[in-house]
Order: C-alpha cells, then sequence, then structure tokens
C-alpha cells in the first residue's frame, strides 16, 4: 500500500468568487497519514482587509478579524501543510480556488497537486448518502461534526469522512487507482519556499482578546492630563459622543476621533468624564419621558454606561434616582436614538451583507434601497464626499465604502439603528 499523506483543508470566505476580490477569512489544514494519525496542522482566522460578507454563515465579524493575522503571515504555517501532499477537501475545487488564489496574490504560486474531493468519492462509495453537503454525510455515517462553517471543525469531520471512504475501498490493493484517484505527487521542489512567521489566531483566542475590555475610558484618559481649567465638557465633544454611541458600539476609529478632539479642545479626564456621565443622565432622562422605565429601557441604559465604562453601581443608582424621584436633572433636548430624527432628503448608501430581518426575511440591498427610497432619502451607489450616511452591516466593517466613508467624515450608522430611525420594524 501506498505510503501518502493527505493535507485536508477547509476555507471560509467572504464570498464564493475570488476573482471579484472575495477573500479567506479563516483556514484550516489537517495533515495526516493513511490511519489518520496526526502528522502536523494549523488553523487561523485571517483579516481580509474588507468587508467580511455572510456572517450569518461563517460567523466572524470585522470586530474579530481585525484582530487576526492577514494572509501573508499565515501562508508559511498553510504551506508546511500542504506541501508533498494529496489535497482533501469536502468541493475541493472550491477551497482549492481560493487557497491557490491567496499565494497567487503573494507571488508564491502553487504547483499542480493531486486532489481528492470527499463529497464526489463519499457519493460513490455510499449510496446511502442522500445529499452531498459534508453535515448530510457526516449525519448518514454518523460522523461527529461539532460547528458546521467553522474551518477547524470541518476539517475535522473531512478528515473522518476520508478515513471512512478508505476503508471501504481498501478491499483492494489498487484502491487508489480504482477510485480513479491520480495521486502523481509534483516535486518536492516545485513547491514555493516560505518560512513560517509562527503567526496563527484561533476563533477561540479571538473570543477570548475581544472579551478583555476594550480600554475606552483608559485609552481617552491616559491620553489626557488628569486636570484643566476647562470645567464642564464643551458641546463639541459632546455632541461626537451623542453620534458615537447612536448605535450604541464604539469602535477603535470611533475611540481615535474622541481622543483626538479631546486633545484639541484641551480637555482633562475629569473633563469628559463629566461628558460621559452628562451623556448618561441625559438618556436617562430621555427614557423617563412618559414616566416609566421599561426593561427595554434600562437594559439600553445599562449598554451606554458599559460602553463609557461607568460602573453598574453608578448607573443603577441613577437607575433608581429616576424611579423613585423622577430625574434630578435639568431637562435636556432628548438624547435617544435619533427615533424622531429625520433623514428625509439624506444621501445614504449601503454596504455588506445585512442581519436583519423583516417578516423572517433577510434584507437584501435592493430591498433596502427601496425602503429608504420610500421615505425620501436619496441612494447612492458609491461613497463619495457628498455623501450623507453609509449604513453598514457591521460597524467595524472593513470595506473600501467603509474606510472611505470615515476618511471623509461621513456619518456611520449600523443597519439597527438605521431601521429604527425609519422606523421600520427589522429585527
Amino acid at each position: 500500500m501506498r505510503n501518502v499523506e493527505f493535507a485536508i483543508a477547509d476555507v471560509e470566505t467572504t464570498g464564493i468568487h475570488p476573482r471579484r476580490n472575495h477573500k479567506i477569512v479563516e483556514i484550516s489544514v489537517r495533515r495526516i497519514d493513511c490511519e489518520g494519525n496526526l502528522i502536523r496542522e494549523f488553523s487561523s482566522i485571517v483579516n481580509p482587509n474588507r468587508d467580511p460578507g455572510p456572517q450569518h454563515i461563517h460567523g466572524l465579524s470585522s470586530k474579530v478579524l481585525s484582530l487576526a493575522p492577514e494572509f501573508p503571515d499565515v501562508a508559511g504555517g498553510v504551506l508546511e501543510c500542504l506541501r508533498g501532499a494529496v489535497f482533501v477537501a469536502h468541493n475541493a475545487a472550491f477551497d482549492k480556488r481560493f487557497i491557490r488564489g491567496a499565494f497567487s496574490e503573494i507571488n508564491k504560486p502553487l504547483p499542480t497537486f493531486p486532489i481528492v474531493c470527499t463529497l464526489s468519492l463519499a457519493s460513490k462509495l455510499f449510496p446511502e448518502i442522500k445529499k452531498r453537503s459534508l453535515s448530510c454525510c457526516c449525519e448518514t455515517l454518523g460522523i461527529q461534526q461539532d460547528s458546521a462553517h467553522e474551518a477547524s471543525a470541518d476539517v475535522m469531520a473531512t478528515s473522518e469522512l476520508l478515513l471512512r471512504c478508505i476503508k471501504r475501498m481498501r478491499s483492494s490493493d489498487s484502491w487508489f487507482e480504482e477510485a480513479g484517484l491520480d495521486l502523481s505527487l509534483p516535486s518536492i521542489t516545485d513547491w514555493p519556499e516560505l518560512e513560517s512567521t509562527g503567526q496563527s489566531l484561533t476563533r477561540t483566542e479571538a473570543e477570548v482578546q475581544r472579551k478583555v475590555p476594550s480600554g475606552f475610558w483608559s485609552r481617552i484618559t491616559e491620553n489626557l492630563p488628569a486636570h484643566s481649567d476647562f470645567g464642564p465638557g464643551p458641546q463639541d465633544y459632546y455632541d461626537l459622543l451623542v453620534r458615537v454611541m447612536e448605535d450604541r458600539i464604539i469602535t477603535d476609529t470611533e475611540i481615535d476621533d474622541l481622543i483626538q478632539l479631546a486633545k484639541g479642545l484641551s480637555l482633562s479626564s475629569a473633563d469628559t468624564d463629566i461628558v460621559h456621565r452628562k451623556y448618561l443622565e441625559d438618556v436617562v432622562v430621555a427614557a423617563w419621558d412618559d414616566g416609566v422605565l421599561t426593561d427595554v429601557e434600562c437594559n439600553d441604559i445599562t449598554e451606554v454606561a458599559r460602553a463609557l465604562e461607568i460602573s453598574d453601581e453608578d448607573t443603577q443608582l441613577l437607575i433608581n434616582e429616576c424611579r423613585d424621584n423622577g430625574p434630578a436633572f435639568e431637562e435636556e433636548e432628548e438624547v435617544t436614538r435619533g427615533a424622531a430624527e429625520s433623514l428625509e432628503g439624506k444621501t445614504v448608501c449601503f454596504t455588506g451583507q445585512f442581519l436583519c430581518k423583516i417578516s423572517d426575511e433577510r434584507i437584501t440591498k435592493k430591498q433596502a434601497a427601496e425602503l429608504a427610497a420610500e421615505r425620501g432619502l436619496v441612494v447612492a451607489k458609491s461613497v463619495t464626499k457628498k455623501l450623507d450616511i453609509l449604513v453598514v452591516a457591521d460597524p467595524h466593517s472593513m470595506s473600501n465604502k467603509a474606510k472611505k466613508a470615515r476618511d471623509y467624515g461621513t456619518r456611520i450608522i449600523a443597519e439597527k439603528v438605521f431601521w429604527e430611525l425609519l422606523q421600520i420594524d427589522a429585527t
């Protein structure tokens, strides 16, 4: 029996067409022998430097992917697993296309190599399999698949599927040939030279990093003096904070904008503390406008407070004060997510694949454009200096449109907030 090693691979991507600038967002390769013994493995999420695409499928947000290495940084680790092995994947043409394309982009083209597609192979060997997806193959054959559309989990499942196929074919000494598999391997010298950087970041590692406090407060205060003669925070900083907080998410870019504005206004950490707490007070006042603080409103208040790194204890005292006595603050203009704000006449552009649904159907860009136009907005296809609003599926989006909008200072609104502003029931 031939001594063959297999490199089982899986990629998650921003789309299905690498020639349309779709990129890898996660890659996993597991190298085994014919007996299933592990030789080496590599797995990492990958920063695509663009919008992450179908988050509802692969589950990777721009925020998580921004923590990841780029493909040139992980290419060496991937190559170590691929070099001189038989390439295996479920729907192998898809994974091969993206991997070869990624190596070509860094001027390290891969040689022709033998390929085994478990989708085709399992269908031939196991007629009881009615549907050819990896999940259906695994379910039919009793193979455990922990998390579909997570590259490392899919690779583990594909590895087991391959071993099941090998076991069924082994009745003959020529089982490779009988299965129609061409396993002629390229010379080792045909493979590019590329040293491993040692960089990788798994989903689990990224989630741990993301859960570490963002340091919003500390990142601002460490750049400011402890005290100044300025007194209460200025309206300009407050106004920017209102804009930043309208989607209840503070991105790194927005933090940098607040830091730069605070420096430009010669604010101290005490000054920004006053502004942050004043903003929270105004949110509570707005919620209390009808004399009732609902659970939803309290959750929103807590969300704002935590984003501003105001303690739960201080927030609860504020809420209790409203409930017991009414707000003890000077009446201010309503500070909400802008439910009363009119967007009529504004120009709007959309980027990313939306996650919100209307009547259990995911909103498409075409539908979004139609809804916006019905409510008097002008829909634009591109981001220019004249654009008023960019609606993003992900506030941390790395799409070209989002990058341009940040450069121009264009208002960026998360999709959920946008539908709220238009008073459209989207979940």
